[in-house]
């Protein structure tokens, strides 16, 4: 099953904590929230950014324990990617316009 799927269909908690901006946190604990959460997530391969200024970290949890973290990075108003590793491979996927926009008013910068 791929990391995505995963994080998409059995993860039952995800926290966001920013760094940058208004800071703060957000936390997820529900199935249809983190599945609306990762919908954001695209599967599309995104660039990343030289010098990009980390902006907040993920973490995705079944059941109380670790399934995958991340970091959050925005490019602009209406864009921003992830980045996390599994199995030694780095993965930078892109966040669509909406969840830019929807990350920014939760306490991005």
């Amino acid at each position: 099953m791929s990391v995505y799927k995963v994080m998409h269909d059995s993860c039952n908690y995800l926290d966001i904590v920013f760094v940058t901006g208004k800071g703060g946190s957000m936390s997820l604990d529900n199935a249809p929230s983190i599945r609306g959460f990762t919908s954001f997530v695209t599967t599309r391969p995104a660039q990343r950014v030289a010098n990009a200024v980390l902006d907040g970290t993920l973490m995705w949890q079944i059941n109380g324990r670790e399934y995958q973290s991340g970091k959050l990075y925005f490019t602009s108003d209406s864009s921003a990617y992830i980045t996390f590793e599994r199995n030694n491979v780095e993965y930078i996927n892109a966040i669509t316009p909406d969840g830019a926009g929807f990350l920014r008013t939760r306490g991005g910068r």
